[in-house]
Order: structure tokens, then C-alpha cells, then sequence
């Protein structure tokens, strides 16, 4: 980020309009040497959101007279073939025209990325949801204890993403928080740890790192 034209648009956020490509030091060459096709002018424009951040850029090469009936695509590279390396006159520079209409298209952009966010974000909330509706279900249906426990940790995962989830049961005559999940019965003393600390305080705990905290894994 940063580097070449697109990079530049990127952290400006400002439209680029270059007429020829070799004379600019922000354009790189990289791909025209590997893919033969060559680069002559340079239009890109920031796609920005409603915060002002720039979430992508939209570049246009090579803009076409008139005159010339090539199509995009495939067809670019295929007269590109045919032509002599001086027949620049069929590629004129982009106008103030194509700078506004870039702009708008990039708009547009920015306003059907941020639609497609909002639907993401309203997906996972819907699955949030149902696996809260879950647990609740599972609360009031006549589950064994074991099945209980396993909806309750299944669903809790979920809703907060995270990779596992364990639930420990506070066994107040040893003193000591156990695990019903697994083969393995774990039990840890309620003063000990995370957990323990959790138990005993009645206090929610967040720990962004878990190596650089004492209470972790003991």
C-alpha cells in the first residue's frame, strides 16, 4: 500500500489521471514486461465509505479514441498484437469526463461494498440469535445434565466466535470447579486460574493475551 498508482490512490485518496505511464515514477512496469501488453495512461479513483476511509481503488488503462473499435477484455490484448509500438494516436488520454465518471462508478462501488457489509453483519446477528433462541430452548426442555451442558457450550462458541468453549460446574463441598465435557472429568480448585478467579469474584474476565497473564493455565 502505498506504492505504484493504485497504492498512491489508496492513501491519497485522491482521483489519478495519467496521460502516459512511462513518464510517471509511480508506475511500475512489472506487468507489462511480464504479460507484454502495454501500459499508456492511467485513470483510478479511491473508492471511499461514508467515514472517509478508503476501502479500494478503481483504475482504468489505456482509454480508447473513438476511432478504434476495440472491445475490453481479451480482444485489448489480441490488437495490441497487431499494432506497431507508434501507433499511440488511437489511445488519447482520459478527460475530465472519464474523471467524473470514474468517480461515480467508484461511488457506487462504495455504496454496494457497504450494502454487502450490512448484509454480512445482519446474517451473523440472525445466527447469534438463533443460537441464543437454542440455548434457552435447551434450558427449558428435559435434557440431561451432560446433554445440557454440551447445547449450552455448542451454541456459547458461536455466539461470541470464539475457536472452543468449556463450562465448569462449581462443586462447593471440594471446593473445586469441574468439567462435564469430554472423556476426561477435569477438575480445577475454585480459587485457581481463570476460572477460579471468575468463580469467585462473580465478575466477567477478558484477557486480550492469555501468555503474558499469570492467572492463565495454572
Amino acid at each position: 500500500m502505498g506504492q505504484g498508482v493504485a497504492g498512491t490512490v489508496a492513501v491519497t485518496g485522491s482521483t489519478c489521471n495519467i496521460p502516459n505511464a512511462y513518464e510517471d515514477a509511480r508506475f511500475s512496469s512489472e506487468h507489462d514486461v511480464a504479460s507484454g501488453y502495454k501500459t499508456r495512461n492511467i485513470l483510478a479513483a479511491p473508492v471511499i465509505e461514508k467515514n472517509g476511509n478508503t476501502v479500494g481503488v478503481i483504475q482504468a488503462i489505456n482509454r480508447f479514441s473513438k476511432k478504434d473499435d476495440a472491445s475490453l477484455g481479451l480482444d485489448v490484448y489480441e490488437k495490441e498484437d497487431q499494432k506497431d509500438e507508434d501507433d499511440t494516436e488511437t489511445h488519447i488520454p482520459f478527460t475530465p469526463v472519464d474523471e467524473e465518471m470514474i468517480a461515480i462508478l467508484a461511488a457506487q462501488a462504495s455504496i454496494a461494498l457497504n450494502n454487502a457489509n450490512l448484509y454480512q453483519t445482519m446474517s451473523a446477528s440472525q445466527a447469534k440469535v438463533q443460537s441464543l433462541l437454542d440455548i434457552i430452548q435447551a434450558m427449558h426442555s428435559n435434557l440431561g445434565i451432560n446433554s445440557l451442558m454440551f447445547t449450552i457450550t455448542q451454541r456459547a462458541h458461536e455466539l461470541v466466535e470464539a475457536d472452543r468453549c468449556t463450562m465448569f460446574l462449581l462443586d462447593k463441598a471440594a471446593k473445586e470447579l469441574m468439567s462435564l465435557q469430554g472423556e476426561v472429568n477435569l477438575r480445577i480448585p475454585m480459587d485457581k486460574g481463570i476460572a477460579g478467579e471468575c468463580c469467585t469474584t462473580n465478575k466477567v474476565i477478558n484477557i486480550p493475551e492469555a501468555y503474558e497473564d499469570s492467572r492463565f493455565n495454572q
